[in-house]
């Protein structure tokens, strides 16, 4: 018995496909290694934010702790005790020297115990924070 097909195949023409392989579907081909990247930078990301990301639901992330950020806090204590800025609990620009003289001396007591411990950027933000709200509250002294 003698068997039909192409000489250049072994596929009796039978099984052969019809279409000619340019018209054939070709078959995706699907790179996946985005996905893998993605989780290891999702991964990552998360390393870095750490406790400090948060409860699922806030709204905001809190910052990072700093030097300038406990140097900032303090700054903003002390506005709201010169009346510079809204109590936030009362909504009102209230003034309470006394409170304000203690923030500004707290942050006095910053610049002593960090003295040659800071960098450049620490010591002027330091430096002008200082500088700032002594001459608000020798203005307001004066005043």
């Amino acid at each position: 018995m003698e068997r039909k097909g192409n000489p250049v195949s072994d596929k009796p023409e039978e099984e052969k496909d019809e279409k000619p392989p340019e018209t054939q579907p070709k078959e995706k081909q699907v790179d996946e290694s985005w996905k893998e990247e993605a989780r290891r930078e999702k991964e990552r990301l998360a390393a870095e934010q750490g406790p400090e990301a948060g409860p699922a639901g806030r709204e905001y992330q809190l910052p990072k702790p700093s030097f300038e950020l406990m140097v900032t806090n303090f700054a903003i204590q002390a506005l709201i005790s010169l009346g510079e800025i809204a109590n936030p609990v009362t909504r009102l620009q209230e003034r309470d020297l006394e409170a304000a003289k203690h923030a500004i001396d707290l942050l006095g007591v910053l610049d002593e115990k960090t003295r040659g411990n800071l960098s450049e950027d620490e010591k002027r933000h330091l430096d002008g924070t200082l500088y700032d709200l002594r001459m608000r509250y020798v203005s307001l002294m004066q005043g």
